[in-house]
């Protein structure tokens, strides 16, 4: 009898371990159990920024004050601001050409392997003097409207660099591209370009010619004496008005 009382007690003891077992554990009764959620927290999400505006170009100093580097560093200013980049490479990595007239001559080309690529020429005595000649050269080589176009945004870039306000580079390229073309333009080479038509603002000179298949618009530092020694030579002189982006005859002799 007591061996019966004793496994009784046994088999009662095992049935309720077991019953608090499956209590404990709900997915024993074929339900899963979900996961515990924790708090999110929320995230520091940084607020969008705009790209900041691009630097508008120095122009204090004078266009012809300034070294190869220098003017590569205002002319990418300009350009980036109105194009989204800089064009201009670095000046070690223009090409050097044969000097001439005892300056040195670098010239950049966006597209190097390019013969009939738009080019800009450069004059100095060295790399870190200042500059004294300026070339924008377009080739008739293969012609193609958007070489022309990208010829003209050089142009009124570099005009822009030279301090002359939006409207008179416009008017400077329409005028001086259209003059290079003209066949009374035509002849002469970079020692000795003819100078027939020069407009000026007093300071900075720009003058139009055409050879050997490509237009010229060169600019150079002028004054008084070199006004006055073109005029003798037979140069017709314009004068610029820049406040009205206008280029009228010189009131010069």
């Amino acid at each position: 009898m007591n061996r019966f009382i004793a496994s009784a007690s046994i088999i009662l003891t095992a049935f309720a371990f077991c019953l608090l077992a499956a209590c404990s554990n709900p997915a024993s009764d074929g339900i899963s159990t979900p996961a515990p959620t924790w708090e999110l927290l929320p995230t520091r999400t940084p607020a969008p920024t705009e790209a900041p505006p691009a630097a508008a170009a120095d122009l204090s100093a004078p266009l012809f004050s300034l070294s190869l580097s220098e003017f590569i560093e205002r002319f990418n200013a300009c350009y980036r601001r109105d194009h989204g980049l800089a064009l201009l490479r670095p000046a070690d990595e223009w090409v050097e050409l044969t000097p001439q007239n005892g300056l040195r001559l670098f010239r950049f080309q966006s597209d190097p392997s390019l013969s009939a690529d738009p080019a800009i020429l450069i004059w100095s005595v060295g790399g870190d003097a200042p500059m004294e000649r300026l070339c924008l050269d377009f080739s008739d080589h293969g012609y193609t409207n958007e070489n022309r176009i990208f010829y003209e945004k050089l142009c009124r870039c570099a005009f822009l660099c030279a301090g002359f306000d939006r409207e008179t580079a416009g008017t400077l390229f329409d005028t001086l591209f259209s003059l290079a073309n003209n066949e009374t333009y035509a002849g002469g080479d970079y020692d000795a370009p003819p100078i027939r038509t020069l407009c000026h603002n007093g300071e900075i000179g720009l003058y139009p010619w055409y050879s050997g298949g490509v237009v010229h618009i060169d600019m150079i530092p002028v004054d008084e004496a070199l006004l006055d020694s073109l005029v003798e030579s037979g140069t017709e002189l314009l004068s610029l008005k820049a406040e009205e982006g206008e280029v009228l005859p010189s009131a010069r002799p």
